[in-house]
């Protein structure tokens, strides 16, 4: 009776974007969910979660210890289990967006869902099953950590900072969703129109600390735990270089994060924008683009400020969805990192979302085809 009871208060919203990760995750995933395959550090880490505190990764050490206290055991790579645990934390991370951005399209919500698992970082990782659930809980929680800071009060933001910046201490390749998330809070706040100037103009500015401060906390913790264990960073992927470039080094990043969101890689090194799906990109891309645009015209029927502001944070949108091009040289950066790349499509089916025109039929035209396309996206990948 509890659980018939929860289960009725929760939004319909909510359950279909559940359900849908669900699926979606089964179908997309099945291979490596159903069979065990045993690629790269896979081969030698079938017991254990791999690199830690030489990788930054000190909260990965900790949760195996967690695992092994609360279990009685140590870690295994199996694919059932660990499996189903990630796609299970994708569902939740799918129903925390959806909640952060108050998509409230039945379809919108189902594409959300399905596209954050069946993007094909998600299949890559499937293949390191050792430490897959791991990294997913990383990516989770700095969204729930977001949606902390952004959507509760009091101490509650204080949780929301700490739990962005322990996602970190996971892996670091999720930073850029958790900047994403913030900033498409910030969006969708300016995009109501609710708030005065001030007002949004503060929303900005604290999602902008709440985002330098997480990092704080991860730099700060990751310094201490090296010295108490007396361990050095590894080169591996530039870790032991991260935050210390020369100002043109990260100027020529910034640019290719944003020549990244235009003109995306097609190689095999990414293999996120192959075949048609580039076609959809192309056209996600273009009519975000428009979107967006009316989004800053109607601000600015209302306040040249609040179109200002609009327009501002929408232009961090590419270097966002990119910020691990910034993070680490282009050259080190490869198909496990790239999951950011997946946030266009969340943005987009946010202002989708709130599309409107003055003639019904029009707006349901194009909503309903945009709609149908985002649907086919996820079939495609």
């Amino acid at each position: 009776m509890m659980l018939t009871d929860f289960t009725k208060r929760i939004k319909i919203r909510y359950k279909i974007t559940f359900i849908s990760t669900l699926i979606f995750g089964v179908l997309s995933q099945g291979m490596g969910l159903f069979n065990k395959y045993s690629f790269h550090d896979d081969v030698t880490h079938l017991f254990g979660v791999g690199a830690t505190y030489s990788s930054g990764r000190w909260m990965l050490d900790i949760l195996s210890q967690w695992e092994i206290a609360l279990f009685g055991d140590g870690h295994f790579s199996m694919p059932v289990m660990n499996g189903f645990s990630a796609i299970t934390f994708i569902a939740v991370a799918a129903c925390f967006m959806v909640a952060m951005l108050d998509i409230k399209s039945q379809v919108l919500c189902a594409f959300v869902g399905g596209i954050m698992v069946v993007f094909p970082v998600v299949t890559g990782i499937f293949g390191y099953m050792f430490t897959l659930p791991y990294y997913v809980l990383a990516m989770l929680m700095g969204v729930m950590g977001a949606y902390c800071f952004c959507r509760m009060r009091t101490w509650r933001k204080a949780i929301g900072i700490v739990l962005m910046g322990v996602s970190v201490g996971i892996y670091q390749a999720f930073v850029p969703v958790t900047l994403c998330t913030l900033l498409f809070y910030v969006i969708s706040e300016l995009e109501k129109g609710d708030d005065e100037p001030r007002q949004a103009a503060k929303k900005i500015v604290a999602a902008g600390l709440s985002a330098a401060t997480f990092m704080v906390i991860y730099f700060g913790l990751n310094k201490i735990l090296l010295t108490k264990n007396n361990v050095q960073l590894s080169s591996y992927q530039g870790i032991n270089r991260m935050g210390t470039e020369s100002l043109s080094e990260y100027t020529a990043r910034v640019i290719h994060a944003y020549r990244e969101f235009f003109a995306p890689t097609a190689d095999t090194k990414y293999y996120m924008y192959q075949s048609n799906i580039r076609n959809v990109y192309t056209i996600v891309v273009l009519s975000g683009i428009a979107m967006a645009l009316l989004a800053v015209a109607k601000a600015f029927k209302k306040s040249r400020a609040d179109a200002c502001m609009l327009g501002g944070v929408l232009l961090l949108v590419p270097l966002a969805c990119n910020f691990i091009f910034v993070m680490a040289s282009p050259s080190d950066v490869h198909a496990l990192m790239v999951y950011g790349q997946v946030m266009p499509f969340i943005l987009f089916a946010c202002l989708l979302d709130r599309l409107t025109f003055k003639t019904r039929k029009i707006e349901r035209m194009i909503k309903g085809g945009l709609a149908i396309m985002l649907i086919l996206l996820n079939i495609m990948y």
